[in-house]
């Protein structure tokens, strides 16, 4: 019985494509061609696939041996130095090698960081979800111009006052969040917050009509992305997935940039990842917010920086 495809992209995706020893990266680009990504890593065994192997001696079975918990994710050199030191590497101790390995991937990486609201228009603004997060902080936000039976494009001037809400809002709580570029897939980034300025994005499939307030207020997600609404970049060998509710896009211009003739725009914006699928690396995101990166406010923010430095 051999490695699933499926406890394999887990294995590289839980110790983060590093080596469980020395921290080597395991990804590298591919030296003609850039765009692809060559897997130098290697999956070993704790207890060996077979009995005659390293540490093979045990009564676990062989979905056992094959399973998450016996597997961990090494270079070349450092598979080949534990299968040839079994007794320099015992079970313990390479289970303690692991652990550790997972303990410092999620102090080190995926650090989330102070997230300050830098748009100069809101594309996007997805009221249940960014007003649930405001809540969890002692925040309310001003309703007071939300129609629930309504979509964003069809509240006209009242939209004004209503992005004006959530614009106070997003700036007067503290919101800590993962930039997207510098997002390190493991365990735990499930429910983490996510940020992301001035990133390129493909648009894919969001073809409702903006004046037909029926298809806007009653677009369905069946969780198939060749036919769900969506806008995607990629992360390495990853691709990132925000399903695009046509209710929640603000305006004409708005609808227009959702829709690039090019097929793709750039956005910035804040998320909260919620899935992680291995097998078909895939990471979705349900976006809280999108909008236009603001280069001004942008600068005049930095200045402050360096001037309080």
């Amino acid at each position: 019985m051999a490695i699933s495809e499926k406890i394999s992209k887990i294995i590289w995706g839980q110790c983060a494509a590093k080596c469980c020893i020395c921290k080597k990266d395991l990804i590298k680009k591919n030296e003609k061609n850039h765009k692809k990504i060559v897997l130098i890593g290697e999956i070993a065994h704790i207890v060996a696939a077979k009995p005659a192997g390293p540490r093979g001696d045990s009564k676990l079975t062989q979905e056992e041996r094959d399973s998450i918990d016996n597997l961990m994710l090494l270079c070349s050199d450092h598979h080949k130095e534990i299968d040839d030191s079994p007794d320099d590497y015992s079970i313990e101790y390479l289970i303690e090698i692991k652990n550790k390995h997972l303990k410092w991937i999620e102090n080190k990486f995926s650090q989330p960081k102070p997230w300050k609201l830098r748009f100069s228009i809101f594309f996007y603004l997805n009221i249940p979800r960014l007003s649930e997060q405001a809540a969890r902080l002692n925040h309310k936000v001003d309703l007071e111009y939300f129609d629930k039976n309504s979509s964003l494009h069809s509240l006209g001037y009242e939209l004004n006052y209503l992005m004006i809400s959530f614009e106070n809002t997003l700036k007067n709580i503290e919101l800590n969040a993962i930039p997207l570029d510098d997002l390190i897939l493991h365990e735990s980034i499930v429910g983490r917050l996510v940020s992301f300025d001035q990133k390129r994005f493909r648009t894919k499939n969001i073809n409702v009509d903006m004046v037909d307030e029926v298809a806007l207020m009653n677009t369905q997600f069946s969780g198939n992305w060749e036919k769900d609404p969506h806008i995607y970049t990629k992360i390495n060998s990853f691709k990132i997935i925000m399903a695009i509710n046509p209710r929640w896009i603000t305006t004409t211009t708005a609808f227009v940039h959702f829709r690039p003739s090019s097929g793709h725009a750039t956005f910035s914006g804040l998320g909260i990842i919620t899935s992680v699928d291995y097998i078909n690396s895939i990471i979705t995101v349900t976006p809280f917010a999108i909008g236009l990166f603001d280069w001004m406010q942008a600068l005049f923010s930095n200045m402050g920086n360096y001037e309080q430095a």
